[in-house]
């Protein structure tokens, strides 16, 4: 540690600078800078601590480049972390997109392609022919990075394909469930019935409501009725929507 004074709180002073020199050096080469230190320059939090709590260092550090810590926004913080002897160095860089000058990046094959036969035979068909024109080229090494791209271009191809099929089936799945949705909302007048065949079942029922029992069913809860109900349920249901249980 390089600030004995705001980094470390009991222990053995004379240990806490082993390496000082060092880090110093590191840090004047590569023009770096301790953020957190940086941000709160008289602060005195810590990352670590032994079990009784009497020594507390300031272990976990970002360094980052001087250059860096002038032209972007970055937030720096220490948060606590229950599950370890250390707490948790955190640093957030905010940059405006426009700023940052990404390029394409790295492609990398999706390898869930080569678990599809199409394309699997895509790739066989175009390197049995492609193993034929070697001559056409100065050596095997210049055939060879030529057959890679080509390679590269036709799963790229594949990807392309594949992802505009899965598209238009998950559209198609979707209109599906909305036309299925749709039907499970009609109304009664709007559900096709049979009004013959509703008859023959009704006529095979044995066991039918007495015209007081219908009445009672059709009729309105009563004070009663909806109070037995609530009783009945167990502790810490809700009878409804609006989460309030059967206690309340």
């Amino acid at each position: 540690m390089l600030d004995l004074a705001k980094d470390k709180r009991g222990g053995n002073e004379s240990l806490g600078g082993t390496g000082a020199p060092h880090l110093k050096n590191l840090i004047a080469r590569f023009s770096l800078v301790d953020i957190w230190r940086k941000q709160h320059q008289t602060d005195q939090q810590f990352t670590w601590q032994n079990k009784l709590g009497t020594i507390k260092c300031r272990l976990d550090k970002f360094y980052i480049s001087s250059s860096l810590a002038k032209d972007y926004d970055i937030e720096s913080t220490i948060e606590p972390y229950p599950y370890s002897d250390h707490d948790i160095a955190l640093i957030t860089l905010k940059m405006e997109r426009s700023s940052s000058n990404v390029g394409p990046g790295v492609w990398k094959l999706n390898t869930s392609l080569l678990n599809d036969k199409t394309v699997r035979n895509k790739v066989v068909t175009f390197w049995t022919d492609w193993k034929k024109k070697k001559q056409y080229f100065s050596n095997v090494r210049e055939w060879w990075d030529t057959g890679k791209s080509r390679i590269k271009s036709l799963l790229i191809k594949c990807s392309k394909t594949k992802l505009i099929k899965s598209k238009q089936e998950r559209a198609r799945v979707l209109k599906r469930y909305r036309t299925l949705v749709a039907k499970d909302n009609l109304s009664a007048s709007e559900v096709p019935t049979n009004s013959a065949g509703q008859d023959r079942l009704l006529n095979l029922l044995e066991r039918k409501l007495t015209d007081e029992q219908r009445d009672s069913c059709e009729d309105l809860f009563t004070a009663s009725e909806c109070s037995a109900a609530l009783k009945s349920m167990s502790c810490g249901k809700t009878p409804g929507s609006d989460g309030l249980p059967k206690e309340f």
